[in-house]
């Protein structure tokens, strides 16, 4: 019998629509309104967008947040990019 080859790595890829897509379908899952939906996934694809990657690394998003906290947004716009995240 021959075994199965999968490659089971990660490829680092810059399309974030299925991303977004399964996102947005876990928020809705999960009991969320509309209006959070979009205004969640709208956060998490402008930070996919500045990060390039459809896989970000955890670098990438502290220092996305770090950028935020400091820019002159209102406290309630950080931290509703913070939550999408």
């Amino acid at each position: 019998m021959t075994r199965l080859k999968v490659d089971w790595s990660r490829k680092n890829t810059t399309d974030v629509d299925p991303t977004i897509r399964r996102f947005e379908r876990w928020l809705v899952e999960n009991g969320y309104r509309e209006a959070c939906v979009q205004t969640y996934t709208g956060a998490v694809r402008k930070f996919l967008g500045v990060a390039k990657s459809a896989n970000p690394t955890l670098d990438a998003a502290m220092m996305w947040h770090g950028d935020l906290a400091e820019s002159k947004l209102a406290r309630s716009t950080v931290n509703i990019c913070s939550y999408g995240l």
